[in-house]
């Protein structure tokens, strides 16, 4: 099975985005390029402070160096797709050497049902260094999504290795 990624919102055949460049790749080093700075960094609003808990709830390598960012991570960006995906910074924070080891996929994401009880959507939370650096929702079918989804239609499903 191939893996898949997120591709401006949608989840896309991760070996079809290697090698076609031209398509965006939120989850990809080049992110950067496809992220937009907010001109005013702002708090997490009240879904995404859930959502995060959600995923920083079960016990895992680092998970407290993680929590312990939360009251103190601030939006600095979102995804140019219009989806609801953001950029975090952590401040204040001072991480001893194993935490900042710690990057890519948190071992644990959100799945997201519809009121069917159908597989929609996927969260993932990205940690770089050892600081939360990314919320991602990624739809897997029709436009990308253009808010979070309701806290009661996210399961936390992991480890995910």
């Amino acid at each position: 099975m191939r893996s898949k990624t997120c591709v401006h919102g949608f989840l896309a055949d991760a070996h079809l985005v290697r090698n076609a460049p031209d398509l965006r790749n939120c989850g990809a080093a080049a992110w950067e390029d496809y992220s937009v700075k907010l001109s005013r960094p702002r708090q997490l609003s009240a879904i995404e402070r859930s959502i995060l808990d959600a995923l920083l709830d079960p016990e895992f390598s680092g998970v407290q160096a993680l929590r312990d960012q939360l009251d103190g991570v601030i939006v600095v960006g979102r995804c140019d797709c219009g989806c609801p995906t953001i950029d975090l910074q952590a401040s204040g924070i001072t991480l001893d050497a194993a935490s900042r080891a710690t990057w890519g996929r948190t071992p644990y994401e959100g799945v997201v049902w519809d009121h069917e009880g159908e597989v929609v959507g996927d969260i993932i939370l990205f940690v770089d260094g050892g600081n939360l650096t990314s919320l991602e929702y990624v739809q897997h079918e029709g436009l990308p999504p253009e808010e979070w989804p309701h806290i009661e239609s996210i399961g936390v499903i992991g480890p995910i290795v």
